[in-house]
């Protein structure tokens, strides 16, 4: 009896078991276990070292509090390993499950789950469901294609604004002027 005293583990989580075989070896091995303190120590160390610190740290003052603690800890266990298990079958799971779930018909056409006519689909951008006119994306060759019927008002030539003018940067320091401005002391 003493030797299985000495190695009574949690087996997996039937910890009402375990409760179970400790009171039945606490009742035949008493010698053991001589106070309250030295029972709380053995009940404790057949647990596994993540419950067993944690019961530890919150120094439970009788054998009751000890029980309560690693019933609680190994409830908390059990739902952390059910969360785990979840979401690793989720994970798990084949593409063709988690793709659509709609009641929407496939169209060929532009494969994508729409009723009744197809979308409209934009010259510039080439993509569904808005008009080129509505278009807000920036296509990289139709800046420069705007650009050519914009004129400077500073140099009138085209393809540039005012502010981006490359003749007026180079003019802007000749004929630099400035005020000076003299300071007299008061006697």
């Amino acid at each position: 009896m003493e030797q299985d005293l000495w190695t009574l583990t949690l087996k997996g989580d039937d910890i009402d078991a375990y409760n179970n075989r400790f009171h039945e070896l606490a009742l035949m091995c008493p010698d053991l276990m001589p106070n309250g303190k030295k029972k709380i120590e053995r009940y404790i160390r057949g647990f596994p070292e993540r419950i067993k610190g944690n019961i530890t740290s919150s120094r439970p003052t009788t054998l009751h509090d000890a029980i309560n603690m690693a019933r609680e800890l190994v409830k908390q266990a059990i739902q952390g390993k059910a969360a785990r298990e979840t979401a690793r079958a989720f994970v798990a799971a084949p593409a063709e499950t988690r793709g659509y779930a709609g009641n929407l018909p496939m169209c060929n056409h532009y494969n994508s789950h729409h009723n009744g006519q197809c979308p409209l689909k934009c010259q510039r951008c080439q993509r569904n469901g808005h008009q080129e006119k509505d278009c807000r994306a920036r296509v990289p060759g139709a800046v420069n294609n705007f650009l050519q019927n914009v004129t400077c008002f500073g140099c009138g030539e085209k393809e540039h604004y005012k502010d981006k003018c490359p003749k007026a940067r180079n003019q802007q320091n000749e004929g630099a002027r400035a005020k000076a401005y003299v300071v007299v002391e008061n006697p």
